[in-house]
């Protein structure tokens, strides 16, 4: 494995180049990606949130991943499947926790506005604070909801059903 890979792993500066001006990708703990597709994931996750859906290549996953674009397209299919997939790694257990919390909210028989905002505002809140690339993942959601890809709105519509 290169050094670009390593510095993700290790939690260094990794350069992303947009527009021939250079971002630095911020320090973040990223889980160890011992396999292929969670190293993927992992350096997907962390340039997607640091230079932009649209604005990250899949030539930038691969190289700071050091894989293959084979390797993309055999385990997401395309850009699209890989930006899916990031997602609901999750948004999948981040919407478990939210119904879980609405169900209890439904069991206690109280149900407040208070209860319902801190039920649909908390994990991600909690998830944010949570040092394992958590906040890195909310900065992410707020740019699938700032950036043009009407793809990525309809999965997003479906995911928060």
């Amino acid at each position: 494995m290169g050094v670009a890979f390593y510095q993700i792993l290790l939690d260094l500066p990794v350069p992303c180049v947009i527009n021939k001006r250079t971002f630095t990708i911020p320090k973040g703990t990223m889980a160890e990606a011992s396999d292929t597709k969670d190293r993927i994931l992992d350096t997907a996750e962390h340039l997607f949130a640091e230079c932009g859906l649209g604005q990250t290549s899949l030539r930038q996953i691969t190289s700071h991943a050091e894989v293959n674009l084979a390797a993309v397209n055999y385990h997401f299919g395309s850009k699209e499947g890989l930006i899916k997939a990031v997602l609901a790694r999750r948004l999948e257990p981040l919407n478990r926790e939210r119904i879980r919390r609405l169900d209890r909210l439904e069991r206690q028989g109280h149900v407040t506005l208070e209860g319902l905002i801190e039920a649909f505002i908390g994990p991600p809140l909690e998830l944010s604070r949570d040092g394992g690339g958590g906040s890195r993942f909310v900065r992410l959601m707020g740019r699938t909801y700032t950036e043009h890809a009407s793809f990525l709105h309809e999965h997003m519509r479906h995911a928060n059903e």
